[in-house]
């Protein structure tokens, strides 16, 4: 599923980075996975926020997966993880840039 405004945005974005596209999964009317691709016309950010099972807490902070860089944080009962062949200090603004939204379940 596609919708025209992700409900999970960053306040702001490093120079250049602009949503490039955008899905979404939901479960019995609950938002419960969104994807956010963001694009400075050379490189690419994922951003993922995933509904955490439990009260177990995801990987934190930043870690390297080969070439690619990812920042995880929980943020309220969810996961954001982002990944991108970008800098570290890349990964991580977009990550602490990301807000709950008003309309969150």
């Amino acid at each position: 599923m596609t919708r025209a405004d992700p409900r999970w945005q960053p306040d702001s974005l490093p120079p250049g980075f602009r949503l490039a596209a955008h899905s979404h999964q939901e479960e019995a009317g609950e938002n419960v996975f969104e994807h956010l691709v963001y694009s400075d016309g050379l490189a690419s950010v994922s951003v993922y926020i995933e509904k955490r099972a439990g009260k177990d807490k995801g990987v934190q902070g930043l870690s390297r997966i080969g070439t690619a860089n990812a920042f995880s944080r929980d943020l309220g009962s969810r996961q954001v993880t982002v990944i991108g062949e970008v800098p570290a200090a890349t990964v991580r603004a977009i990550g602490e840039a990301i807000r709950i939204p008003a309309n969150a379940r």
